[in-house]
């Protein structure tokens, strides 16, 4: 079994030149079976699918034998993935120019059927501002999508129409709305709202639009805040302060000061206990696990392969799945251990770049 060194440094000699990082996205299969690691069965293995933002393509990994498997669809445009729940359905939210007129950008979501990877229905055009963030519910059945507006575009994913969109109450503080990442409270009754320039965290009902809290401004630029289980509180990366902060999500409020991680944290993952959180550190090229309870990070910093993005832990919760953004690689961890147990390299596409997002 290779260090988390050995790794980081066997890595290098496979590592390119690429395109910027746009988007990626990664999802595990909600209803596949959990089966032992060593079992190498691709039919009932824990399926996940990466975005390919820069080849436009979903792929899927078998994440027993540690593979590609092939691409389950390919498009022109994608900027945004939402998976739902099932692993059955897909959205793609695409941005692209006329190529007659480029001072005429189109912009709209698509619906794919993962299993046959057709399209499901027509397009469904946005008239609001570019998307910047999508999420999916729970329950399969609503789309949300926030960015250059103060609009949340709704979509009934099941009846594939578009929904009257929610108008945010408006707040006194800046205006903006350019990088806003979204998130949707477990009991999917409120959406989280972190703006990246100028710091801010927002609540509002998911079903009105109307703010349930006044908005916070953290003592950092946030990333997308990922709720605990029982919906009492958030987890915000600060990507420019190294660390985490964690939030009372029913007032938004800061609880203690954010807890140091490893340098540019981007992404993490939570056990479905809440007890440990997983991040990913694009910067330093590390994972940091955070005790949730004592807001403490625990444990040695795990070292891996150039730009970690994403992060996702297996439905057993036994191993944690980490993307690259550079290096057309997936790693593997150990969540007893905290060791590397495994790699895919060679992402079968055009030098693109590939990552996880949390589901």
């Amino acid at each position: 079994m290779r260090t988390a060194g050995s790794r980081a440094a066997a890595v290098g000699t496979r590592r390119r030149t690429v395109a910027a990082l746009a988007a990626v996205g990664l999802v595990f299969a909600a209803s596949a079976v959990a089966l032992p690691w060593h079992v190498a069965r691709a039919a009932d293995a824990p399926e996940a699918y990466v975005f390919d933002v820069n080849n436009n393509t979903v792929f899927s990994l078998d994440t027993v034998t540690r593979s590609w498997v092939g691409a389950k669809l390919k498009t022109k445009g994608g900027r945004k993935l939402a998976m739902s729940q099932d692993g059955k359905t897909a959205v793609l939210y695409r941005e692209f120019k006329d190529p007659q007129d480029a001072t005429k950008v189109t912009k709209d979501f698509l619906r794919f059927d993962l299993a046959s990877g057709k399209q499901i229905g027509d397009p469904i055009t946005l008239d609001e501002g570019a998307v910047t963030s999508v999420i999916l519910s729970q329950d399969n059945t609503t789309l949300y999508a926030a960015g250059h507006s103060d609009k949340i575009t709704r979509i009934d994913i099941v009846g594939w129409k578009p929904l009257a969109p929610l108008t945010l109450t408006p707040d006194p503080g800046p205006k903006y709305f350019g990088d806003v990442r979204i998130a949707l409270s477990p009991d999917q009754k409120r959406l989280h709202l972190a703006h990246k320039g100028t710091r801010r965290l927002e609540t509002f009902d998911a079903a009105t639009g109307s703010r349930t809290v006044d908005s916070q401004v953290l003592g950092g630029h946030p990333m997308t805040p990922v709720p605990s289980q029982d919906g009492t509180r958030l987890y915000v990366p600060l990507v420019d302060k190294d660390a985490i902060q964690i939030v009372d999500a029913a007032t938004d409020k800061p609880v203690g000061d954010p807890v140091p991680a490893c340098g540019g944290p981007a992404y993490l993952a939570l056990t479905k206990d809440g007890g440990r959180a997983y991040v990913s550190c694009s910067n330093s090229n590390q994972i940091a696990v955070i005790d949730t309870a004592k807001a403490v990070r625990i444990g040695d910093l795990i070292g891996v392969a150039r730009d970690p993005l994403g992060t996702v832990l297996t439905p057993d919760g036994s191993k944690l799945v980490v993307a690259h953004g550079f290096g057309h690689a997936a790693t593997f961890i150990d969540i007893a251990t905290g060791t590397i147990d495994g790699e895919i390299v060679d992402f079968p596409s055009d030098d693109a770049m590939v990552g996880l997002t949390i589901r």
